[in-house]
């Protein structure tokens, strides 16, 4: 049902870019005919590329044609949101003047069509580099009693596979090793398909932290990918997988860990790890709505991810509809707090606008009471 939904939204996004850039255009005949085929097979070619790469995971045709077909919506995505904004405008140029689209002239019809899509170009190519940029970091200031002086980095929804920006994951290793952290918490969704080349960029993790523990959970991704794959990754490289399980983080702090729903309910795995967190705790969940059944517990910092901040245009707009009304940053919810990391990669199209990768930098402090600070990041 639920990609039954998608599906229909999206062919109806690519409906209103044809019907809108047709009008202004007044495409007619073979021509019209032709622009609607190709745009609705460009539109759509993701659906089959994804199937080619889970059929090979391993052949560089498969993820050549994920990547550009991922492009492809993430441009389609952009011109679809300034088709909205567009429309919209048309709507309150009538109301004010009664103008209707149709009394312009045809050279000014055919500007805006252009403008409209030259412009999601320009905001592709700049989604395009903000994804491959290196991750911004975010501070946490954690005062916990009776703990010591220690350092975390988050690293959330990496999206590893045949289709990802591996210079940016090499990059973005590079500058969580910089921060020196103690451990390394990872929130699920490491990874988006098995193949040699995600073996390979998992294993860059243990080049840049051979010694340091990592405490990671399932996200929806791992289960997509394949669970059996992920849990001899995770054996191989010596991850710590939490999977309503708790164990001491440092002095006076517990870490934990609970599975994405698609493996467990989030009510049944909460219920699961409540008694087994004890004192102040840092609890891994890929998705941030899991807060909500943890506001009754006090001294708890909820890390989840998911949402990639919304990742581009228009879904920075909406994620947080779907996520429990959380889409990034620090929240409190009841008792507990939450952080929720816009993550470091990308899924779909390979591009980031209004909202950049992140690290998240946790630094504990003793103190008198337990509290959290926070230094602000764009996105």
């Amino acid at each position: 049902m639920f990609f039954f939904i998608v599906f229909s939204i999206w062919a109806y996004a690519l409906s209103h870019i044809f019907l809108r850039t047709q009008g202004l255009l007044k495409l007619k005949g073979v021509v019209r005919i032709l622009f609607g085929a190709f745009f609705l097979i460009a539109g759509f070619a993701y659906v089959p590329a994804r199937m080619m790469l889970a059929a090979n995971p391993d052949g560089e045709l498969a993820g050549l044609l994920t990547a550009a077909s991922a492009l492809v919506i993430g441009y389609a995505a952009v011109l679809w949101t300034l088709v909205l904004v567009f429309d919209i405008g048309v709507v309150a140029a009538w109301i004010t003047t009664r103008r209707r689209i149709r009394q312009l002239s045809g050279r000014t019809c055919r500007a805006i069509a252009a403008t409209l899509w030259a412009s999601a170009g320009v905001l592709s190519v700049l989604g395009f580099i903000g994804a491959n940029s290196t991750p911004s970091v975010t501070r946490l200031y954690l005062t916990v009693p009776n703990a010591e002086a220690s350092r975390f980095v988050v690293i959330s929804d990496v999206h590893l596979g045949a289709a990802s920006l591996q210079g940016q994951w090499t990059r973005t290793l590079k500058a969580a090793s910089e921060l020196k952290p103690d451990a390394i918490l990872i929130p699920g969704d490491l990874i988006d398909d098995h193949s040699r080349r995600t073996w390979s960029q998992i294993a860059l993790v243990r080049e840049f932290f051979p010694m340091e523990p990592v405490y990671i959970t399932t996200g929806n991704h791992e289960f997509y990918a394949g669970t059996r794959e992920f849990l001899k990754l995770c054996e191989k490289l010596q991850f710590r997988l939490l999977r309503q399980e708790a164990t001491a983080l440092s002095a006076g702090i517990t870490v934990a860990g609970i599975d994405d729903v698609h493996f467990m309910s989030a009510n049944k795995a909460v219920e699961e790890i409540k008694p087994k967190m004890e004192g102040a705790a840092i609890l891994l969940t890929h998705r941030p709505a899991s807060a909500h059944q943890l506001s009754d517990r006090p001294m708890t910092l909820v890390l989840a991810g998911h949402t990639h901040g919304g990742q581009t245009l228009p879904m920075v707009f909406l994620v947080a509809l779907g996520n429990g009304g959380f889409r990034s940053g620090l929240y409190t919810v009841g008792d507990a707090h939450l952080y929720v990391s816009r993550g470091t990669g990308v899924w779909g199209p390979l591009m980031r606008i209004l909202a950049p990768p992140e690290l998240v930098l946790i630094e504990v402090q003793p103190g008198r009471q337990f509290d959290i600070g926070y230094t602000r990041r764009p996105g």
